[in-house]
C-alpha cells in the first residue's frame, strides 16, 4: 500500500491517533450503543505520557489503525485492534496483530517470539481457527514457549476473517503451548471453546473494562461438559 508505515505509539503523532480513537468511539456507539469515551480518555492519558505500548498504522499522514497491549507475567492482553472501515485490509490487521504479539517477547515463558509468530501463522494456514459467533482461537504447539501463554484481544468493530457464520471476529484468544504438551493443549482448547459458546459469558467479556474482572469472569462461568 502507498506510504503505509507502522510506528510505536510513543513515536507517533498523538493527534493522529486521537482522531482515530474518536472515530472508534463513534463506531462503538453506533454499532453497540456503548459509551467508549471514558476508556478513550484513560488511554489518551497514558498515550500522552508515553506509557501505552502498541503500534499505529499510518498512511498519507493519517492514522488508519492501531493496537495496544498489556503484559502481566506470562499473560498478555491485546487491548484493541481497530482499523478504519473504509481502510480495512487483512494486510493491515495481520500486521497490527503481529506487532502486538511481538510485545509478548519479554514474557519469561517465551524464548523466541519470531518463531512463535511463524508457528501460529503456519497453523492458521492449515485451516481457519475462527470458531464463529465473533470468536477466534489462533494457537500453536511450539518450541518457542516453555509454558502455556495466552493473549486476549478485543476488536470493537470486528475484524473480517474466514468465519463459518460470516460474522466479524471481536474476541481473539491466542494460545501457545510447548510442543510436548499435547493432552494439556487439547484440554485447554476444548474447555475454552465450551466456555466461549456461552452467549452470556461472551457478552460480558465484550463489555468488561477491568482487567482483573475480565479474568474473574472465566472462574465464575458455569463449567459444562
Amino acid at each position: 500500500m502507498l506510504d503505509l508505515k507502522y510506528l510505536p505509539i510513543s513515536y507517533s503523532d498523538h493527534s493522529l491517533l486521537f482522531s482515530l480513537m474518536q472515530e472508534e468511539e463513534k463506531a462503538w456507539m453506533q454499532d453497540l450503543g456503548w459509551d467508549y469515551s471514558p476508556i478513550r480518555q484513560i488511554l489518551a492519558t497514558f498515550i500522552r505520557e508515553n506509557l501505552l505500548p502498541g503500534y499505529v498504522a499510518i498512511q498519507e499522514n493519517k492514522a488508519i489503525g492501531y493496537t495496544y497491549f498489556l503484559m502481566n507475567q506470562s499473560k498478555g492482553i491485546i487491548g484493541a485492534i481497530y482499523v478504519r472501515r473504509h481502510d480495512y485490509s487483512e494486510e493491515i490487521t495481520d500486521k497490527l496483530l503481529s506487532l502486538a504479539i511481538s510485545g509478548l517477547k519479554d514474557a519469561p515463558a517465551m524464548s523466541d517470539h519470531k518463531r512463535f509468530l511463524e508457528d501460529v501463522f503456519e497453523r492458521e494456514r492449515l485451516g481457519s481457527t475462527v470458531i464463529g459467533d465473533e470468536i477466534a482461537l489462533p494457537h500453536a504447539r511450539t518450541d518457542a514457549v516453555n509454558q502455556l501463554i495466552i493473549a486476549i484481544g478485543r476488536s470493537k468493530s470486528g475484524v473480517e476473517c474466514e468465519s463459518p457464520d460470516g460474522k466479524k471476529v471481536k474476541l481473539f484468544f491466542l494460545l501457545g503451548t510447548p510442543q510436548g504438551s499435547v493432552s494439556h493443549y487439547l484440554q485447554i482448547l476444548a474447555q475454552l471453546t465450551r466456555l466461549l459458546k456461552q452467549s452470556t459469558l461472551k457478552e460480558k467479556l465484550l463489555e468488561e473494562q477491568d482487567r482483573e474482572n475480565f479474568a474473574l469472569l472465566f472462574k465464575q462461568a458455569p463449567q459444562r461438559g
